[in-house]
């Protein structure tokens, strides 16, 4: 059962007792059968569930007409129905649709905050993260990697800056990005370059490729290569309002919101994360359903168009440059390094 449904259940559960004490109380309520009201909230109330089991709302769409339609959708059936049971009392139904539907848009952004709290989880970032153990098991030898850090833990089950309803553990992938891996005995730097090659050979698992390899990117940052191995944190998709903006925007908004040392991915890190997160778990993040890429911080093509990583498919991953500086499917990931 979704957050967004037992929230939902919360609210209608409270805001039908809240009715059920004041509706004999109004002058303009009390001439309608309390019976009548209570049966049509309640016929309203599961109506909304079922529109928010079947159709949950998207996690980037915020405040917006759809949770306006959720919410309100009940009051509107209590409408309908009474009209028909009671025409005469249909001037005080409007205003008790208002006043509810009003309190219900407010109590709904809170509810899931305080049931998402009641439910918070435990993360063993040992179990998440894509580490040494994994490069290893599917590509080959890393060199010296730093531990996860100790307070991991911690940070996994606090709220996500971007999407406060869900913990960090739930929204980002833990990868460790490594200096050198070993191959036929040779230890390489890594690169994009070398990334392309890995995943075209991995170890007991369906192979993938770069499906699209921009040249600007390729020729600009293929061999551009890591001074130490490192730990990151990605959020699993764009963050929320982050499509359809321009670069600058995108980057004021990581770091509006992400005020624990959040950026924007550079290009090996997004597609390392993507790519090794698909081998862990099988999962196709950054897909095209909805087409999703996240923006980097590097710009290529005379550096004016930044890289952008994305489009993941059964055919592989685009590595590619922004040439238009708005577009729906191009969105930001937030970084955080350790």
């Amino acid at each position: 059962m979704s957050l967004q449904l037992v929230s939902g259940l919360l609210a209608n559960t409270g805001l039908g007792a809240v009715y059920q004490s004041i509706a004999s109380k109004c002058s303009l309520l009390s001439k309608i059968p309390l019976k009548i009201q209570m049966r049509a909230f309640a016929y309203g109330a599961v109506v909304q569930g079922i529109f928010m089991y079947r159709c949950p709302p998207q996690e980037s769409e915020g405040f917006s007409k759809r949770k306006a339609v959720e919410v309100l959708s009940p009051y509107l059936l209590i409408g309908g129905y009474i009209a028909i049971c009671h025409r005469q009392a249909f001037k005080a139904n409007i205003m008790s649709t208002a006043v509810l539907g009003t309190i219900q848009l407010a109590v709904s952004q809170l509810s899931p905050k305080i049931v998402a709290a009641m439910v918070q989880k435990d993360f063993d970032p040992k179990k998440l993260a894509f580490g040494k153990a994994d490069w290893e098991r599917f590509f080959g030898e890393v060199g010296e990697a730093p531990p996860i850090p100790e307070n991991m833990a911690e940070i996994l089950k606090a709220r996500c800056p971007f999407n406060p309803r869900k913990q960090v553990g739930d929204t980002h992938m833990l990868v460790l990005i490594p200096k050198t891996i070993t191959l036929g005995g040779e230890e390489k730097p890594f690169t994009l370059n070398l990334l392309q090659e890995l995943i075209k050979k991995p170890k007991g698992k369906t192979t993938t490729t770069f499906y699209h390899y921009s040249e600007a990117v390729k020729e600009k940052l293929g061999k551009t290569s890591i001074q130490k191995s490192y730990w990151i944190l990605m959020t699993k998709d764009v963050i929320p309002g982050s499509r359809n903006k321009t670069c600058c925007e995108q980057k004021q908004l990581v770091e509006k919101k992400g005020t624990d040392g959040y950026e924007l991915p550079r290009a090996i890190e997004a597609a390392a994360s993507i790519l090794m997160h698909y081998f862990k778990t099988d999962e196709k993040l950054y897909g095209q359903d909805p087409w999703t890429f996240t923006r980097c911080q590097e710009k290529v093509k005379e550096n004016q168009w930044p890289a952008a990583i994305g489009g993941f498919s059964g055919k592989g991953l685009y590595v590619n440059h922004v040439w238009i500086d708005e577009y729906y499917f191009r969105g930001v990931a937030a970084v955080r390094k350790f």
